[in-house]
């Protein structure tokens, strides 16, 4: 029953009343996937993390101590001269409640963003023109 449910909600996103809302938000979680792809590739499979976000979370001479780190399941190294594409290091901190301190570059922001959004869309649009039509369906 819940791939049923699943497979509803997205042929709505891909009708024509709702496609270029679900199109949009998945184009916009693409490309902050992308983006991340693109400067982990260019590093040489690193993602550059700017000294000042690191400063920030884990205090002054967090890069002097280690070139290379791995944090929140990658490998992150501290962006330096070399860094290519510095623009889309991570570098901005963030506090999420449930996890805590995080840095983020723009291609994460752009991700959570699409995902997000096509998330609350399918909550607040699509779940009750389901129920709706369930309820007219098992009606008298």
């Amino acid at each position: 029953r819940l791939c049923e449910r699943s497979n509803f909600i997205f042929a709505k996103i891909t009708t024509k009343r709702f496609k270029w809302i679900g199109v949009t938000l998945y184009a916009i979680h693409a490309a902050g996937i992308f983006l991340n792809l693109v400067v982990f590739t260019a590093n040489y499979g690193t993602m550059p993390i700017t000294t000042k976000s690191m400063e920030a979370m884990y205090g002054k001479g967090a890069c002097e101590d280690s070139t290379s780190l791995k944090y929140d399941g990658q490998v992150h190294a501290c962006a330096d001269t070399t860094t290519r594409l510095p623009a889309l290091a991570d570098r901005f901190l963030v506090t999420l409640p449930t996890r805590g301190k995080e840095i983020w570059s723009i291609g994460d922001i752009l991700g959570y963003t699409g995902i997000g959004a096509l998330f609350c869309f399918v909550i607040a649009f699509l779940v009750p023109i389901y129920i709706r039509d369930l309820m007219k369906k098992h009606s008298p």
